[in-house]
């Protein structure tokens, strides 16, 4: 279970995380960055700041065109990561890197369980579907 929190926006909690990044070579290297729920996202987002904390000159990367919510594209970067959200463990998981504080959970890994937002509570869930 996780909590509704300000990470994005001080006035209107929304459901977020605090997930772990691991360099897929060598698991030592690891950063922890506040993420939000984000359906409209197709991939998951990383902030570029904790690729480079994990990475030791051996995480290679592809380009990709990327559109955010006004449709224009942009050129970003895509890594190979391994990543930790909860009790949920995720290798190898391709990730477009941003200019952003918080990483963004999107729906390569939100489409993959039965994800369960409680507002009035102000806590959300993510499980395997039945």
């Amino acid at each position: 279970m996780f909590r509704y929190g300000h990470f994005q926006n001080r006035w209107t909690p929304g459901p977020q995380a605090i997930i772990q990044i691991y360099s897929p070579q060598d698991p030592s290297l690891s950063a922890k960055v506040n993420a939000i729920v984000d359906s409209g996202a197709v991939l998951t987002a990383i902030p570029q700041w904790t690729i480079e904390e994990i990475d030791d000159g051996n995480l290679e990367y592809t380009w990709i065109t990327v559109k955010g919510a006004i449709g224009i594209g942009e050129r970003r970067k895509t890594y190979i990561i391994n990543l930790r959200l909860g009790n949920y463990y995720f290798p190898d998981l391709e990730v477009v890197a941003l200019d952003k504080e918080c990483a963004l959970i999107g729906r390569d890994i939100l489409n993959e369980y039965r994800v369960i937002l409680d507002a009035p509570k102000g806590r959300w869930s993510i499980e395997e579907s039945s």
